[in-house]
Order: C-alpha cells, then structure tokens, then sequence
C-alpha cells in the first residue's frame, strides 16, 4: 500500500493495522481477522468484513482481492505472466 503512495501505521494496543489513502482509512484487524473501511468524507465506516491474514516475516499480508472491495473498487480483469500479475479495478 505504501508504494501505493498510502500512509500504513500499527496501532499496537488494538492489534491494528491502518491505511490512510486518500480521504479513506482501512483498518486491518488482526485478532478479529477483519477488515473495515471509513471515509473522511461520508464521516462513515463500512461493517468489518472477515479476511484471511497472512504473517511473513514480522509483516501482515492481507489478499489483495479483500482490500479492493473493502474499499469500493470491484475486480474488473486480471492476467498474469511469468514476469507479471496485473489486476485492473474501477
């Protein structure tokens, strides 16, 4: 997500995971395994979603298909090559 230009902090006392992008914030649960969306400009939060993480290497792994449609931005193609995987979303 950071490369992503998306600001990612550890809320330790909640075991959380947060995303700032934009006008929006994903929060990523670890021990309730959830993930759940707000946004700056609606002042609203999405309910928490059930997600599988992955821990590697003291980082959290979160499947990329969970983040886009916590935030709003349905799968419309993927491809893969050897030396690519592309996923394209509105």
């Amino acid at each position: 997500m950071e490369r992503l230009g998306a600001k990612v902090t550890w809320d330790h006392p909640n075991r959380s995971a947060v995303v700032t992008w934009g006008d929006s914030k994903v929060i990523i649960d670890t021990l309730e395994n959830t993930i759940m969306t707000e946004s700056d400009l609606t002042g609203g939060k999405s309910d928490a979603h059930s997600i599988s993480l992955t821990s590697k290497n003291g980082a959290i792994w979160v499947p990329l298909r969970s983040i886009l449609e916590a935030t709003g931005h349905p799968i419309l193609s993927t491809s893969s090559t050897t030396e690519e995987r592309l996923v394209k979303a509105s």
